[in-house]
């Protein structure tokens, strides 16, 4: 069995959480027949409430190819993704903009509660994200680029063996160039600044075994083992469990994914302490647990997000 990289799928992305892979954008296979759908958030927890809140648009050409993700507040664009494909199917690139500009005084009083006069820019670019693939349309660089400059951030690299399954996964951070580096401790609004490693180039990377539909995999930072994960896939291919451990046997990041008949993913059981293999954080504010519904069609309708058996948020899709 070869393992399969993370899907640009829609409902495959749902997994892709902090502490693990997010390789492609969150966009959707191609879907003919879509020209737009739209997607409506409720959220009792979150500051104001949201009730069926407009909060993304994603636009399809003519070819059912998903071009486009808008993020919207209060009927407002703040964020956007641009996606180009292949002609076969695959992500070439995308380029993402999260940026406004301020057209006043942010000491202005009389605009303090209306985002300090802050206006949506197209033109200020954040990122762009470019894919390769070999001859048999695997997944071979990804490269990140700083949108700013479209310098090198990030470069992660897929080697295989003959049978086509991925045996290492390389990645090498380029220095970041700003005067001093903000992070948070995982799980925290506690600030790290000045990272010491953000200004210079690492190398990390990992190596997949595989034992049946089982792959074991071991991380490396800086050329030491720092640690390990384990995944499980089920006959028709389906991620079905994830996990990954510090060198002490501590669970860090664990993933239980269910399956409908169908092979769409209905259920998901999150553990999450912030840190990956690496031995690094990240900030991670999601629950413990995620379904799915779909309808007739077999397309995504509803995700409801919960902690502790609650449901704290819920977001519905609507298919134009």
């Amino acid at each position: 069995m070869a393992i399969t990289l993370h899907s640009k799928a829609q409902d495959d992305n749902f997994y892709q959480l902090a502490g693990h892979d997010n390789f492609y954008p969150r966009n959707f296979d191609r879907t003919p027949g879509v020209k737009m759908v739209f997607v409506k958030t409720d959220c009792q927890t979150c500051v104001p409430v949201l009730k069926q809140e407009h909060t993304e648009t994603f636009i399809f050409d003519s070819n059912g190819f998903n071009i486009e993700q808008n993020n919207i507040d209060k009927n407002r664009k703040w964020g956007m993704n641009k996606f180009f494909w292949n002609s076969n199917g695959t992500v070439n690139k995308y380029k993402g903009w999260t940026s406004y500009r301020s057209t006043i005084d942010i000491e202005d009083s009389a605009t303090y509660e209306n985002d300090y006069g802050m206006v949506w820019d197209s033109t200020l670019l954040t990122k762009e994200v470019r894919y390769t693939y070999d001859m048999n349309k695997k997944l071979k660089t990804i490269t990140w680029l700083n949108g700013e400059d479209l310098s090198t951030d990030i470069v992660i690299t897929f080697y295989y063996d003959s049978k086509g399954k991925i045996v290492r996964e390389e990645l090498v951070d380029f220095p970041d160039k700003g005067d001093f580096i903000l992070g948070f401790k995982p799980n925290s609004t506690t600030e790290i600044v000045d990272r010491p490693d953000a200004k210079k180039q690492v190398t990390k990377y990992k190596l997949f075994k595989y034992v049946g539909d089982t792959v074991l995999i071991e991380y490396y930072n800086k050329g030491q083992l720092s640690g390990k994960g384990k995944e499980t896939f089920n006959k028709g291919g389906k991620l079905t469990f994830i996990a990954t451990y510090n060198l002490s046997g501590q669970l860090l990041f664990q993933i239980k994914n269910a399956f409908n008949e169908k092979g769409k993913i209905i259920d998901q059981r999150i553990f999450q302490t912030g840190y990956d293999g690496y031995g690094e954080g990240g900030d991670y504010a999601g629950g413990d647990r995620r379904t799915f519904e779909y309808n007739n069609a077999n397309r995504l309708i509803k995700i409801n997000d919960y902690y502790k058996d609650e449901i704290f948020l819920t977001m519905t899709f609507e298919y134009k």
